[in-house]
C-alpha cells in the first residue's frame, strides 16, 4: 500500500466591520459588533448573532482574542483551554446546521470580572465548516464578530501621550508621522492635526493625521484600544522648498480633552526636488477654480464671473492678469478686478471677470493667461483661463 501525499492550500479572508452587518459566499452575518457594560445588579449578559444562508450549510465557531497593531487594525489569537468558570465569554456550542433559506441563532455569555476597570475585546469567528479537506485549494471566509466588553460602570480617566515621530519619505510622498499611546483603562477616539510653519513662523500648511485603519475606513477619528500603540500619518503637500519647518500636532480625545506635541523636519533640496518632479502632475503649485469659465450669455450688456486662484506653494507670488488689446475689440470687451495682485504662501483669492460678448453664444476665448512672478521678479509659471459662453 502506497502512502499518498497531499498538498492542501487554504486561502482565508476575514471580514470585519464595526457596525451592520456582512454577507459573503452563502452566508450572511449580523450584527458584527457588540458591546458590553456591567452595572451593580447585572454580572452577565447574555448575546445572539444570527447567521442565514441561502443554502444548506455546517458553520463552526471559534473564540478569539483581539489586539490592535501600529496601525490601529485588529489582530486575533484564538483562545485555547480557557476553563469555563475563568472565561469572560462563552458560547453555548461551537457547531451550527443551517437548512436553505434559513438562519441560526448563535447564543453567548459575556461574564463580567469583578474589582477590575478596563476595556477588553474578543473576537466570534464564524466560518463555514467543510471538513477535513481532501488537498487542492480551497478558501475560507471568516467573518468576525467584535466583542467589546467593558468590565465597569464606572468612569476611568483618559490618560494618552501623544509624540511626534517625524518625516517618512515614501513613493506616494512625504509622511508626518505622530505616535499616540493609550495608557488608560478604556478605548477613546482621537481627531488629530498637523500644522506646518517655516522657519519665518508663517503657516505653511495644516494636514490630517489619522491611523492607517481611520484612513481605509475613511473616518476622520482614529480608535486607540487601552494599551494601544497606534502610528498618526498625514501627506504633506504644499511644502515646495527646502529647509527646516515647525511641526504642531494638536488632538482632541472624545472631542474634549486636548493633547499636543512639537517637533522640527528637514527637507533637503534633492529630496525637494524629486519631490516636485513627482507630484507636478497631479498637485499644481497654483490652481483657478472653476475652470473652464462658463459664462451666461447677454446679448446686451455685460457678463460677470466669479473665481479663485490658489498659491499652493510656501512662498509669496504676484499675479497678474492679462490686458485687452485692439484685436479684443473686434469680438469682445473685458476687465479683471483686481488686475494684479499678491497671494501670500497657501493663500487664495477671489478675482471679478466682466465680459461684454459682440458675437454671440458661440464665442470662445481661449488665448487669455494670467502670469504668476516670484518676490523677485522672475517668471514662474502663466495659467490658462478658457471662456466659453452658455445660454441657459
Amino acid at each position: 500500500m502506497r502512502d499518498q501525499l497531499k498538498y492542501q492550500f487554504v486561502l482565508t479572508f476575514l471580514v470585519l466591520a464595526f457596525s451592520g452587518f456582512a454577507a459573503a459566499a452563502n452566508l450572511s452575518v449580523q450584527p458584527l459588533y457588540l458591546e458590553f457594560t456591567p452595572s451593580k445588579q447585572l454580572k452577565s449578559k447574555n448575546f445572539e448573532i444570527s447567521v442565514s444562508s441561502e443554502q444548506a450549510v455546517k458553520i463552526k465557531t471559534s473564540l478569539f482574542q483581539a489586539q490592535q497593531d501600529i496601525t490601529g487594525k485588529l489582530s486575533f489569537t484564538e483562545l485555547l483551554g480557557e476553563k469555563d468558570q475563568d472565561a469572560i465569554v462563552t458560547l453555548k456550542k461551537n457547531s451550527y446546521q443551517i437548512k436553505r433559506d434559513s438562519n441560526a441563532k448563535i447564543r453567548g455569555t459575556i461574564k463580567f470580572p469583578r474589582r477590575t476597570n478596563k476595556t477588553l475585546l474578543y473576537a466570534v469567528m464564524i466560518e463555514e465548516d467543510k471538513g477535513k479537506s481532501r488537498g487542492g485549494v480551497s478558501i475560507n471566509v471568516r467573518y468576525a464578530v467584535i466583542l467589546k466588553v467593558q468590565t465597569s460602570h464606572r468612569k476611568t480617566r483618559i490618560k494618552s501621550k501623544l509624540s511626534f515621530i517625524g518625516l517618512q519619505k515614501t513613493d506616494q510622498g512625504m509622511l508626518i508621522k505622530a505616535l499616540i499611546k493609550n495608557e488608560s483603562q478604556r478605548d477613546f477616539r482621537i481627531n488629530a492635526m498637523a500644522k506646518i510653519r517655516n522657519s519665518e513662523r508663517r503657516l505653511i500648511e495644516t494636514i490630517e493625521l489619522r491611523s492607517g485603519s481611520a484612513w481605509q475606513r475613511q473616518d476622520k477619528n482614529s480608535i486607540i484600544f487601552p494599551e494601544g500603540v497606534v502610528e498618526l500619518v498625514g501627506k504633506l503637500n504644499k511644502i515646495s522648498s527646502p529647509g527646516e519647518y515647525n511641526v504642531a500636532l494638536y488632538g482632541r480625545i472624545d472631542n474634549r480633552k486636548p493633547v499636543s506635541a512639537r517637533g522640527i523636519i528637514e527637507i533637503k533640496a534633492e529630496e525637494m526636488e524629486r519631490l516636485n518632479s513627482e507630484k507636478a502632475s497631479d498637485s499644481p503649485n497654483y490652481v483657478v477654480s472653476p475652470t473652464p469659465f462658463n459664462i451666461k450669455y447677454k446679448e446686451k450688456g455685460e457678463s460677470y464671473y466669479r473665481f479663485q486662484i490658489s498659491n499652493n506653494t510656501d512662498k509669496k507670488v504676484t499675479v497678474d492678469m492679462p490686458m485687452m488689446n485692439k484685436e479684443h475689440l473686434k469680438k469682445y470687451e473685458f476687465s479683471f478686478l483686481p488686475v494684479k495682485m499678491s497671494l501670500r504662501a497657501g493663500s487664495k483669492r477671489t478675482v471679478l471677470f466682466k465680459v461684454r460678448n459682440k458675437i454671440g453664444p458661440e464665442l470662445k476665448i481661449n488665448g487669455l493667461k494670467a502670469l504668476i512672478t516670484s518676490a523677485e521678479g522672475t517668471q514662474v509659471q502663466d495659467i490658462a483661463l478658457p471662456v466659453s459662453f452658455i445660454t441657459e
